[in-house]
């Protein structure tokens, strides 16, 4: 449940980059994903990209191969899109 309400902020920022970038498409977002932890519990990339995946469906982003890497740090980082304008 907590990888689903961390998707969605990270959904919420890609979508706005790419709105803002005037993208009609996104076809790829590289996500850095440090050590996370909610409730006790580290979020698990492989969960990040299964609910981004989710989340994404009838948004611009629907389809995106979205590859969520881990990195140091406890934060994530949206590192790198491309985009059809």
């Amino acid at each position: 449940m907590h990888d689903l309400f961390e998707a969605q902020k990270i959904l919420k920022v890609v979508l706005k980059k790419a709105t803002e970038a005037g993208a009609k498409k996104i076809n790829m977002v590289k996500i850095g994903m440090g050590s996370i932890v909610d409730h006790g519990e580290e979020l698990a990339p492989e969960n990040i990209r299964f609910n981004l995946e989710q989340l994404s469906k009838k948004t611009i982003a629907e389809g995106a191969d979205f590859d969520v890497r881990k990195i140091k740090g406890d934060i994530w980082t949206i590192d790198e899109m491309d985009v059809d304008r």
